[in-house]
Order: C-alpha cells, then structure tokens, then sequence
C-alpha cells in the first residue's frame, strides 16, 4: 500500500509519496508561485538508493477566472 500526503496552501503544494508499511518516500515534491509568473516544480524520485530530481519554472494558474485581480491584503 502506498500513502499520498498532500500540504496545500495558497500558492504552493509539497506532497510525499510513501511505501507502506515500511514508510520508504518513493516520491516527493513541490509547486511554488502557484498564480504567479515563473512558477517552480520540483519533483524528486527515491530509488535503489538514488535520488532523481526534475526541476521545472512555468507559468502555473490558479482557482481565479482569468483577468482577475488578486485581492489586497
């Protein structure tokens, strides 16, 4: 069995992915900059002792209908 821990917050998400029962991460990751320009993804993979990373800059939208305005704080 595998488990999938999600961290949403308001313009990232980190997530793991663990192998059970032992708790062995398979995968692990993260979106940064979610609604802005230049977003970032990093997804890394575990394996044989190995880590493999992918790292990506995009542009990533977010919930908002497009044209809108982020509201002021």
């Amino acid at each position: 069995m595998n488990i999938l821990v999600i961290n949403s917050g308001s313009s990232s998400i980190k997530y793991q992915l663990f192998r059970m029962p032992s708790g062995q991460t398979i995968s692990s990751g993260l979106v940064e900059r979610i609604g802005l320009e230049n977003s970032v993804i990093t997804h890394k993979i575990y394996r044989d002792g190995e880590e493999a990373v992918r790292n990506k800059t995009t542009s990533i939208a977010d919930h908002r209908p497009h044209g809108s305005k982020q509201a002021a704080n």
